[in-house]
């Protein structure tokens, strides 16, 4: 175990201060406890990722790359040893190959004695304790949740915002992506429509020409893609696969604004994990005159 106690000590190449540096290679040696002795694990910086660009490995917010080389270390080790199937942490003996310190699960009979109530708890005691010369005996106790839900642990990979139009829905998705910066990140959508004048390109849309835009589609560019028709305008909009993963690669949770129509689309595709919320206005008649007086707005200019 390294002297300092953080595991990604362990991966090599490092700096004069034994800290993990980048490989220009992009190849990296984990040091990991073996049949009784520390050996190299190589791996590379390449890592699975799902269909939106998010890590299939570690969970680490943002995504960083030293926890997901030790992933891949240890998978690396499940392969050799044919564990790839096990589900629990118990059944692999993952820490012990980080830390080297001998593993020991106390509710498994199929590794010893079960132990609960009062001989769990001196179980747990007599490990810790300090004994003999003084010298402290390290231990480590982990739990895990068996009864609950792998789903339920899961943070979705869309936070899904449907309005009306009219409505502040960009202050809402930067007041969020302001608030929790680590943990959320804005997708902006593309369209093909012209931009109205208070509009950004790359902020409230990514304009693109229609022909461009349809031939994106046409190539599967675009998780969702479909025509809006407004009073004074139509134009198609769409959420792009590139928008996608530059948030979730970084281990966030996409905001994305849609309609109606993009709602139904997403909820049919079984690769959404999305969380829906319907943004309404507190008077639907104060609205409908606010949408009038627009559209008069909109006519004489």
């Amino acid at each position: 175990m390294p002297s300092k106690g953080l595991l990604w000590e362990q991966i090599h190449p490092q700096d004069s201060k034994s800290q993990p540096v980048r490989a220009a290679s992009g190849k990296y040696h984990v040091k990991c406890f073996v049949m009784g002795e520390w050996r190299r694990v190589t791996v590379d910086d390449r890592i699975p990722v799902d269909a939106f660009g998010a890590p299939l490995l570690v969970g680490s917010m943002p995504s960083q790359l030293w926890p997901l080389i030790l992933s891949k270390a240890v998978i690396k080790l499940m392969a050799l040893c044919q564990v790839l199937d096990m589900s629990l942490w118990h059944q692999v003996a993952a820490f012990q190959w980080l830390t080297g310190w001998p593993q020991e699960n106390l509710m498994d009979p199929m590794h010893g004695v079960r132990v609960a109530g009062s001989t769990l708890y001196d179980r747990l005691h007599e490990s810790c304790e300090q004994r003999g010369s003084g010298v402290a005996r390290r231990a480590m106790t982990m739990a895990h949740l068996k009864d609950q839900a792998r789903d339920k642990l899961r943070r979705p990979s869309f936070l899904v915002l449907c309005s009306p139009s009219g409505l502040p829905v960009e202050e809402v998705m930067q007041q969020l992506t302001a608030q929790h910066p680590s943990s959320t990140g804005r997708i902006v959508t593309h369209s093909s429509r012209v931009p109205l004048e208070h509009e950004v390109q790359g902020g409230t849309y990514n304009f693109v020409l229609p022909d461009s835009m349809q031939a994106d589609k046409q190539a599967g560019k675009f998780l969702e893609a479909s025509m809006v028709e407004g009073p004074h305008w139509s134009g198609m909009f769409g959420i792009a696969f590139s928008a996608i993963s530059s948030v979730a690669a970084t281990g966030r949770v996409g905001i994305v604004r849609v309609d109606t129509q993009g709602v139904q689309s997403l909820k049919g595709n079984n690769l959404v994990d999305a969380v829906y919320v319907n943004i309404a206005p507190a008077s639907m008649e104060a609205w409908a005159q606010e949408q009038s007086l627009r559209q008069v707005t909109l006519s004489t200019s």
